[in-house]
């Protein structure tokens, strides 16, 4: 399965949108620098998700000037470039984390604040969706697996930090097979960070419980401006996924962003997803 995470759908500073991107994976060679966990059984369902960040989608559409000279709105912009995107990877979900707006796409769900969302935008449909609301996440059910796309805004206090976490919890909980990615704003040195702030201790405790597996790769960075780099983009997938092996890295690819995308995939033996054997397949290579 696939999802996009970042943005094209934006880049941040304070970042408009992030989208992640997967796909069905084709049958090839592991791509180099790719870090491999786990084992892969052969009955496996194969699934990618991409991590994308920031980036400006609108204004790089806006300035193409189309044949009848008419400048496209932003939100046409925006849309047709995410469009334009999934289809040339094929994917099939795409998740996003401070987006800018809902896009005029279906089946397109978001939480409540608009700035989380998850589009099943391939041949898989979602098997369940949200009857409420929430703040600062939003779930679908695709190929047998719940994806959760979160963004919790920095300047959230930790009260309210803390109360979401309780709200995403407890609904993750019930579930067996998940995925949790996002942008939480949360610093902590088990993801890189220098320094552990209270957001990352109470991310950390929350996670904890749900016996989720964090699976960036050590220090590797995901946002980088100037001489300045962090961690911002964090995928925790739950430990009944993480046995049947899994895939992480940081695609160095230039997105024009200060961003970078996150290539990983994960073996589910769910009903519904795909299959295709981990050791033989090769994450694709987004390219923007």
């Amino acid at each position: 399965m696939a999802i996009l995470y970042g943005s094209t759908i934006s880049a941040r500073v304070y970042f408009e949108r992030h989208l992640t991107i997967g796909r069905e994976l084709t049958a090839a060679t592991p791509a180099s620098g790719a870090v491999k966990r786990g084992t892969t059984p052969q009955d496996a369902r194969s699934l990618l998700t991409a991590s994308s960040a920031k980036r400006r989608a609108s204004r790089r559409t806006a300035n193409t000037q189309p044949e009848n000279g008419n400048v496209p709105s932003s939100k046409m912009a925006a849309q047709d470039l995410l469009t334009q995107r999934v289809r040339k990877l094929d994917v099939n979900v795409a998740m996003l984390c401070e987006q800018h707006r809902d896009l005029d796409i279906q089946p397109w769900i978001s939480d409540g604040t608009k700035k989380a969302a998850i589009w099943a935008c391939g041949r898989l449909p979602f098997q369940q969706v949200p009857t409420n609301p929430t703040t600062w996440f939003v779930k679908g059910k695709v190929g047998g697996v719940h994806l959760y796309s979160c963004y919790a805004p920095p300047s959230a206090p930790i009260e309210e930090f803390e109360s979401f976490l309780d709200s995403l919890t407890e609904d993750a909980r019930r579930q067996d097979l998940l995925a949790i990615a996002g942008d939480f704003n949360a610093w902590s040195i088990e993801w890189g960070i220098r320094v552990t702030d209270r957001k990352g201790e109470a991310l950390q405790e929350a996670l904890s419980s749900l016996s989720l597996v964090l699976i960036n790769v050590g220090a590797v960075t995901t946002y980088r401006k100037g001489a300045a780099s962090s961690v911002i983009g964090l995928t925790f997938i739950s430990s009944a996924l993480a046995k049947g092996g899994y895939e992480w890295r940081v695609d160095e690819e230039f997105m024009n962003s200060d961003h970078q995308d996150i290539i990983w995939e994960i073996n589910s033996t769910s009903r519904g997803g795909w299959s295709r054997n981990l050791a033989r397949s090769k994450p694709v290579s987004l390219v923007e």
